[in-house]
């Protein structure tokens, strides 16, 4: 029974042969510290524990009795006790037969206590008293584990290299080399990383860490600026969802992937679907921010305000201040500004003053414009300059709305003059060719031909890569 791991079954037949009055005094020794042996691997550690405080010595050496404590004081989650048990067992027993499991029991109790370089100390001492293969590859990857635990990388390295040569035919091997490509990759040493995983995953196709291996080879080779290999093996991973977390992170590396090769719509479609997986994960605020901004550039609003409904509830402070942004923006660029007013004001009413909270002012600006309330918009807009005068990112804006203010109100001639001075003090490329070329169809409505062609030709001279340059060519064909 106890060679097929059934040690409840064997129990019972030493219980019952215990119970024969004709065993002799060293049958009855032998059956006892085979019963404590067999409670042991039934976790039955309360009985242990009640069996070496009762049984009497002429059947128990008192290192048997010290061992047996420890064991099932381990086993009770008492460790300190535990501790205390196997080191008065090495100190007064230094010859016991149960010296070298007394270690090795120490050893697991520093690793459940946290004491990581104590465990690797006893494993070490255990590994080189032990003449069982078996004991010790088991110590070896017990050590392998514990550098794990501690991120002790380099030297995790070298046990891996040392127990896949000593013992390749060990059931831990399988673990053991999957930790030597992860160990790499930790480092940084993302050709070795390479490697070692993808000798892991040919040797082991059917490893329940077979989808992290991926996720790691594809990582390994995406920071070696191998696109096409990283995307094949993410592609694998993102296709087994049993694992929702490496699932959603495969999407994102993915989504980096196709970001730094300027491909933005494919970005777009894996971070859709990371948002979809609802990982554990906080999702990156920028990387989200980012597709949010993209979906609303392809006009796709009801989109960015499902994922910003799906991830706003887990961010705070100033991430959530901007998802908040974003959704009120979002009401506002689609004309809903019965929601976008109130959505606003959430943002405002928060104690961190950001650029986004700058320009919710300036979006509840606009609202207040579209609901033709233009004197409480140029009030808000005045009050937005004076409040952050020394914020370029936000005062440029806001020139640019009051700009529009006054054009809404048919303020032609100083809507103008607010658009050039935009064009004078600014050099952005998203607001200032659009300022220009505002300008230069309010000169065109004031029969101002030359000067809305000195405009256009401004915007064609310095700003070749906007969407107004062709706008700017066209209108200076008709004008000329």
């Amino acid at each position: 029974f106890e060679s097929t791991d059934q040690p409840n079954d064997a129990l019972f037949v030493v219980e019952g042969a215990l119970r024969d009055p004709d065993l002799s005094l060293e049958q009855r020794k032998e059956l006892s510290i085979i019963q404590a042996d067999l409670l042991s691997q039934s976790k039955q550690f309360a009985r242990l524990k009640e069996l070496a405080e009762t049984t009497p010595a002429d059947l128990w050496p008192e290192d048997y009795r010290l061992f047996a404590l420890a064991e099932a004081s381990y086993g009770l989650g008492d460790d300190n006790a535990a501790l205390n048990q196997y080191k008065e067992l090495q100190k007064e027993f230094p010859r016991s037969p149960w010296l070298a499991p007394a270690i090795y029991g120490r050893a697991f109790v520093h690793q459940r206590l946290g004491q990581n370089p104590e465990a690797i100390h006893w494993f070490n001492q255990f590994y080189r008293m032990s003449k069982d293969e078996g004991q010790k590859a088991e110590a070896l990857y017990n050590i392998l584990v514990t550098q794990h635990q501690m991120a002790a990388w380099k030297d995790g390295i070298k046990t891996a290299e040392k127990f896949l040569a000593a013992f390749p035919q060990a059931p831990e091997v399988e673990n053991a080399q999957y930790f030597l490509g992860y160990f790499h990759f930790k480092l940084q040493d993302y050709a070795r990383a390479a490697g070692a995983l993808q000798i892991f995953i040919d040797r082991y196709p059917q490893s329940a860490l077979k989808t992290r291996a991926l996720f790691y080879l594809g990582s390994s080779h995406q920071s070696q600026n191998n696109a096409p290999e990283a995307l094949k093996f993410y592609d694998m991973v993102s296709a087994d969802v049993s694992d929702v977390d490496l699932a959603a992170s495969a999407r994102k590396n993915k989504a980096l992937v196709y970001l730094k090769e300027k491909q933005n719509e494919k970005a777009a479609e894996e971070l859709h679907q990371m948002v979809e997986l609802a990982a554990t994960e906080v999702p990156d605020p920028d990387l989200i921010l980012w597709l949010v901004e993209y979906d609303v550039s392809q006009q796709n609003y009801p989109q960015a305000l499902q994922t910003l409904q799906k991830v706003k509830g887990r961010w705070s402070g100033e991430n959530l201040g901007r998802a908040e942004y974003w959704s009120a923006d979002i009401h506002r660029r689609n004309h809903q500004c019965n929601e976008a007013l109130p959505a606003f004001d959430e943002v405002l009413k928060q104690d961190e003053d950001t650029s986004f909270k700058g320009l919710a002012y300036l979006g509840k600006a606009d609202c207040l414009a579209q609901m033709q309330q233009y004197p409480q918009a140029q009030s808000l807009l005045k009050e937005v300059l004076e409040k952050y005068r020394n914020d370029t990112f936000v005062t440029l804006r806001a020139k640019f709305e009051a700009a529009r203010l006054e054009e809404a109100q048919g303020h032609f001639e100083e809507a103008s003059k607010l658009y050039m001075l935009v064009a004078v003090l600014y050099k952005d490329e998203t607001i200032v060719p659009e300022a220009l070329h505002r300008a230069g169809e309010i000169f065109e409505k004031l029969d101002r031909k030359a000067d809305a062609v000195k405009v256009y030709t401004e915007i064609i001279r310095d700003y070749s890569g906007s969407s107004y340059f062709q706008k700017a060519q066209e209108r200076i064909k008709v004008l000329q």
